[in-house]
């Protein structure tokens, strides 16, 4: 979990974005290829908001299993895409 204060959504997806592009690497080992990268979810949340902690982090978490999923649909098709 990251609490960045002063961040809106998009400055946060913009650095968790970068995060994430640091940690992906593939790695290959005799004949065996592991692909490593990272998923995040981002919840925004104003000075304002009364939504409970659990309802914010079941937000981002929401959101990281999305991330999770399109992650999975991207490296299925580099896969495929490299066996051409």
């Amino acid at each position: 979990m990251l609490l960045a204060p002063g961040f809106n959504f998009d400055d946060a997806f913009l650095r968790m974005s970068e995060i994430a592009h640091n940690l992906r690497y593939d790695d290959y080992t005799k004949d065996k290829k592991y692909t490593y990268n990272m998923s995040f979810g981002i919840a925004t949340v104003d000075k304002d908001n009364r939504i409970s902690a659990d309802g914010i982090l079941g937000a981002a978490d929401y959101r990281m299993y999305e991330d999770k999923h399109r992650n999975k649909i991207r490296y299925k098709q580099a896969r495929y895409i490299a066996s051409l």
